[in-house]
């Protein structure tokens, strides 16, 4: 990251310009949205451990499982917007997206949708394997095998996971402004 800083800065037609990674809103969606996405794709990875190896579920019945985390995506999808307008829930997914190109002028916005698009790609490849790593280096420390030993590296991985998360959420209240109601200076009869 400090390589592409570096080139990007002191390149004549950046592919992308340093002046938007300035922006607040573009580092707080980026940076929220890197956790969201790490986060949840590993927990469904850990998840799909926990059914198969620990649970005994079959492949079909476990992506069945998961037929319900589709469902509140679509769900989300739909009322995600309305939510993010009414409460500013920035590690819903939908947030995300929102805070990382808000502020951004109108021709700019391409540009910023793109790093937002980026950042998703890169966390959710992130995830994946460290989640991953954590659990096997815990299954591998119990110097055992089966079920019990699935769960408890998968039980750790989760935990880290959700530190993860708290530490993302921490860090979104604290670097996102809080909303003000707007007021007024005339006195009211």
């Amino acid at each position: 990251m400090a390589g592409f800083w570096f080139v990007e800065r002191n390149t004549a037609a950046p592919l992308v310009p340093v002046r938007i990674m300035k922006r607040r809103t573009v580092i707080r969606g980026n940076v929220t949205g890197l956790v969201a996405f790490a986060t949840e794709t590993s927990l469904v990875f850990l998840l799909t451990l926990y059914l198969q190896k620990v649970l005994g579920y079959s492949p079909t019945a476990t992506g069945l499982a998961f037929g319900v985390l589709g469902i509140g995506t679509v769900v989300g999808g739909m009322f995600g917007g309305r939510a993010v307008g009414r409460f500013g829930n920035m590690l819903a997914i939908v947030g995300f997206m929102v805070t990382a190109t808000s502020g951004v002028p109108d021709e700019e916005q391409g540009l910023a949708t793109g790093l937002a698009t980026m950042t998703q790609q890169v966390g959710i490849t992130m995830g994946i394997p460290i989640m991953s790593t954590l659990a096997t280096a815990r299954m591998a420390g119990l110097g055992a095998s089966g079920p019990g030993v699935v769960l408890s590296g998968v039980g750790f991985a989760i935990l880290i996971n959700s530190a993860v998360v708290l530490a993302g959420t921490l860090l979104a209240g604290t670097l996102l402004p809080t909303r003000r109601t707007p007021t007024t200076d005339t006195p009211t009869p």
